[in-house]
């Protein structure tokens, strides 16, 4: 039998509505001290709201959040990592024009006194911040910049800005997303090693064969409401499936759409040691999908075939006829399109409105005599 002093985050019956949308409703959560709880469920579940909700993101409209008994309400993150709970999200939340420790200890970096004045103890500040990495066996330089660290240091040096805290709860969201698998498997290492020092960890994560080998017990959410717990040797992948949807799976054919017709053909693409002689067609109506390990070339070559990067060699053919990209507004002539993998540093302007954002792929359209037509935007 659980004991109450066991259970140390619980979420009940939390809503939480936006406008007239209700993105969670009467949700609940449990989750033991020094385990690995899964939170899973389909885009639109709820678990993103959830989480936020409890890191002090977003404020819940209905229900009670209790760390380690106490009914608390957390107002802003900075609240929540105070309390104990911190959060790795999929998109980092680093600075990358300052150092490791510096973001590390951002907001509480450590100062000493110089006469009337206090000023930050730099030296003081890169051995704390190197003592926190070697907690996670981690051999970055505190004092390298953020920028010409690779995404799995990122995801470490993340980590090691929450263990700088007092940290009791930790929430790692689609941590593995971008990690070859040497790399999962020292963030696997890694997630023990905190799980032994008693920190309970909630893993957000659609890689469903994962869960058996880093969790403890799953949390299933579909349509923003709470379905069921588990332990995780009772959560096959058909069950988790089935409960995330709602209904019994069943395979079917797969349909192939695609015509005959070759739409687009890369020949002989070549970029340095990124990728070599590259080949392939794409059909009329098909979906083509390019699969390999990180560092395995896959977004430098949908990069260079955009024109967004140089490449070596390599042509490139739309219906037969041979274009020349070399830059993106040439492959928008030619009716490529390209959605990249970093969003808010490469996809998005975070600080203009959705129309901006959506009108400045179609700027020449838009133009005036003087200025642009914003009504037509």
């Amino acid at each position: 039998m659980i004991k109450v002093a066991d259970i140390v985050l619980k979420a009940e019956g939390i809503t939480k509505r936006f406008g007239g949308i209700t993105a969670l409703d009467n949700a609940s959560l449990e989750v033991r001290r020094g385990e690995v709880h899964a939170l899973v469920g389909a885009n639109g579940a709820g678990k993103s709201t959830l989480i936020k909700i409890i890191t002090g993101a977003y404020s819940n409209d209905e229900g009670h959040i209790f760390l380690e008994g106490k009914d608390i309400r957390v107002k802003s993150t900075f609240e929540a990592r105070a309390l104990g709970i911190s959060a790795v999200y999929q998109e980092f939340s680093l600075i990358n024009t300052v150092s490791v420790a510096e973001n590390i200890y951002m907001g509480k970096l450590l100062k000493k006194q110089i006469g009337p004045i206090k000023q930050v103890d730099w030296k003081k500040v890169n051995e704390e911040a190197q003592k926190t990495l070697s907690l996670l066996n981690s051999d970055i330089n505190p004092q390298e910049l953020v920028s010409n660290l690779s995404v799995a240091q990122k995801q470490m040096v993340e980590i090691a800005k929450a263990m700088s805290n007092d940290i009791k709860v930790l929430i790692m969201d689609e941590p593995t997303a971008s990690l070859s698998e040497h790399e999962i498997d020292n963030m696997f290492h890694v997630v023990k090693e905190l799980q032994k020092k008693g920190i309970s960890i909630i893993y957000v994560s659609h890689r469903l064969e994962e869960l058996p080998i880093i969790c403890n017990r799953i949390s299933i959410y579909r349509d923003g409401k709470y379905v069921k717990t588990m332990n995780i040797e009772d959560a096959t992948k058909q069950i988790i499936i089935e409960n995330m949807v709602g209904k019994n799976i069943t395979c079917t054919e797969q349909i192939n759409n695609a015509g005959g017709e070759v739409l687009l053909e890369a020949k002989n693409f070549t970029s340095g040691r990124s990728f070599q002689d590259i080949n392939l067609n794409l059909h009329k109506g098909e979906i083509l999908g390019i699969a390999g390990l990180a560092g395995a070339g896959r977004t430098e070559f949908v990069r260079a075939l955009f024109g967004a990067d140089k490449r070596d060699s390599g042509e490139v053919y739309i219906e037969g006829k041979k274009v020349k990209i070399k830059s993106p507004m040439d492959a928008k002539r030619a009716g490529i399109g390209f959605v990249t993998e970093d969003r808010k540093e490469e996809g998005l302007i975070l600080n203009m409105n959705l129309h901006t954002n959506v009108g400045m792929t179609i700027l020449d359209k838009l133009k005036k005599i003087i200025g642009l037509d914003l009504k037509r935007e």
